[in-house]
């Protein structure tokens, strides 16, 4: 079976491959005490679990960085992840009485 990719490519991208769970390890690791003291606090939510909310933030910053990336960079990423970053902690925070 012939290959598009490079053997050199190849290996690039198993490298790359095996280094993205240790990235969402790193980001999860720093991530979660904040959420769960959040929680603690009752500022966030608890009708969902720490690990859920930390896997829920992390996966839209993952997309706002795909559709930029997808964009060619085109557009204000830090403009787009403030504004990102208040529609979560909208979603995310408990109501106040």
């Amino acid at each position: 079976m012939g290959c598009c990719f490079s053997d050199g490519l190849m290996e690039e991208s198993q490298r790359i491959n095996e280094t993205i769970p240790n990235i969402m390890a790193v980001k999860m690791k720093h991530l979660m005490p904040i959420i769960l003291e959040g929680q603690h606090q009752k500022v966030f939510t608890n009708s969902i679990t720490s690990d859920e909310l930390t896997q829920i933030v992390i996966g839209t910053f993952r997309l706002q960085m795909y559709k930029w990336r997808v964009a060619n960079f085109q557009f204000d990423i830090i403009k787009n992840g403030d504004q990102m970053i208040q529609s979560i902690l909208t979603l995310i925070k408990t109501k106040s009485k």
